[in-house]
């Protein structure tokens, strides 16, 4: 969790963006993320039974934390770009796992390479999100020690 003494309004901010805000919905990405590492690479075993978890797990858990990050609203500026950058990261990973879905559906190699891409560009995004997130903690003295809440480095 985040500590530190929080007295101006960017360190509350970021304190109860992270503590309460993103924490409160972070386990619903760590179950989707975990649940499509444990239907691909070497957990996979075949198109149907990845697209049965994204049809009926992956994609719906998904929707619902990515609707309910869309629902945050930081008070500063700093904090709502920090924000934005972890909205991107998300909305990429959600737009990846529909188009793996339909190119499964579809059989299209193309549409497979594409949501490949989107999955490694919201990855890039939350690797972003977590550096500027240490960043700006860094700069008004806050630790971020024992922070588990936020966006998952699974894909």
């Amino acid at each position: 969790m985040l500590e530190g003494c929080a007295l101006s309004p960017l360190p509350r901010d970021l304190a109860i963006y992270l503590n309460r805000d993103i924490y409160a919905i972070s386990e619903l990405e760590t179950i989707a993320l975990s649940c499509y590492a444990g239907q691909t690479g070497a957990n996979y075993v075949s198109d149907q039974s990845l697209s049965s978890a994204l049809s009926s797990n992956i994609i719906p858990v998904y929707e619902r934390f990515f609707q309910l990050a869309g629902r945050i609203e930081p008070q500063t500026r700093p904090v709502q770009a920090l924000h934005s950058l972890y909205l991107e990261a998300a909305s990429l990973r959600m737009r990846g796992f529909r188009t793996i879905l339909l190119a499964l559906e579809t059989q299209d190699s193309l549409l497979v390479q594409e949501a490949n891409r989107m999955l490694a560009q919201g990855e890039h995004h939350v690797v972003l999100w977590r550096s500027e997130m240490a960043d700006l903690a860094k700069g008004y003295g806050l630790n971020l020690e024992g922070m588990t809440a936020g966006p998952s480095n699974q894909n």
